[in-house]
Formats: structure tokens, C-alpha cells, sequence
């Protein structure tokens, strides 16, 4: 459990580092933290479907909306938008 936590912990940090940290630099605007809490959010998303949800195929689509795509504009931001050049100039 541990390790997942490091796991999208330094994932996040790495997605924070290449699109909000250059986002910034290029633009000035500062969207630091968006990205560490969507991964965070995904690693608290499996702790609870493993422990609580399993069994449960009705509840698991309603939380998979809640945990995955409902929090999508977290880590589809203007960075990330950027970096794959689909940010209108």
C-alpha cells in the first residue's frame, strides 16, 4: 500500500515537473499541485475499490466516473495541452 502512494507520488511530481513546471516558465501561470492531485487521487481511488467496492459492479461504474473521469481537467490542464501542441496559439 506504501508503495503504491510513492508510485503515483513520484508520477505525479514527474507530470507536475514537465507540463506545469515548464507552463510556468513559458506563461508565467502557475497550475502547480493539479497534477499531484489527480495521481493521488487515482492511488486513493484503488485503495478504496479494493477494500470497499469489490463486488459491487453498479457501484464500481459510479465510482470509476467519480474517481477517473469526473477529476480529468486536473491533468488534462492548459500545460499538458500545451505540450501536445492542441492549446489554441
Amino acid at each position: 500500500m506504501f508503495a503504491r502512494f510513492v508510485v503515483f507520488t513520484i508520477s505525479g511530481l514527474m507530470h507536475e515537473w514537465v507540463t506545469n513546471f515548464t507552463l510556468y516558465h513559458v506563461t508565467g501561470r502557475a497550475l502547480f499541485g493539479s497534477m499531484m492531485i489527480y495521481f493521488l487521487l487515482q492511488a486513493v481511488g484503488i485503495l478504496l475499490e479494493r477494500y470497499f467496492l469489490k463486488g459491487h459492479p453498479r457501484l464500481m461504474r459510479a465510482f470509476i466516473w467519480l474517481v477517473v473521469l469526473v477529476p480529468v481537467p486536473l491533468v488534462l490542464n492548459e500545460g499538458l495541452l500545451r505540450v501536445l501542441f492542441l492549446w489554441p496559439c
